[in-house]
């Protein structure tokens, strides 16, 4: 299916200035809490930010959580899949202008732009892409050490989720 299945923002942290593309049926949220009891990482110097990709696996079938995606347990469960196994984790430290891409499964390519920041919220460029078809092309303000959840392009039996999280 090619069309957009729904942006979903829980709280008015993320500011979408860009149209998500449609074309494999991705979908958008916004995380906005810091993990509880734990410390967010030291500020990085000047106007950087530590941006992390999880790649995750979301499927039918038997329950399961993988441990490592606790944190993010209560908004993906909001997805229609009650199977999440974290595939992959990449991380970046991010300077305005200055792109990132990570190659995730399904041959997809996710590339991240830092274009601001302030105390409160990083304002990031999100595509996605597969060969050379854009999947994916979003700007949002995510909070400070705050998530947003980049949801649906097809894999296997299920789908990819990708967690982005900018932290400094």
């Amino acid at each position: 299916m090619r069309t957009l299945l729904a942006a979903l923002c829980f709280s008015l942290a993320v500011l979408p200035s860009s149209a998500l593309s449609a074309d494999d049926g991705a979908v958008a949220q916004n995380l906005v809490q810091a993990p509880k009891g734990k410390k967010a990482k030291k500020t990085l110097p000047g106007k950087r930010v530590h941006v992390q990709i999880l790649v995750v696996h979301a499927t039918k079938g038997a329950p399961h959580m993988d441990p490592a995606l606790k944190r993010w347990a209560r908004q993906m469960r909001h997805l229609r899949y009650d199977s999440f196994k974290l595939l992959n984790r990449y991380g970046a430290d991010l300077v305005p202008d200055r792109p990132k891409s990570f190659t995730v499964s399904g041959g997809r390519v996710v590339t991240v732009t830092l274009l601001k920041r302030d105390a409160e919220r990083a304002r990031l460029r999100i595509q996605m892409f597969r060969k050379d078809q854009k999947l994916v092309d979003t700007t949002v303000a995510v909070n400070r050490n705050g998530t947003f959840i980049v949801a649906g392009p097809r894999h296997g039996e299920g789908i990819l989720v990708l967690p982005i999280t900018a932290s400094y």
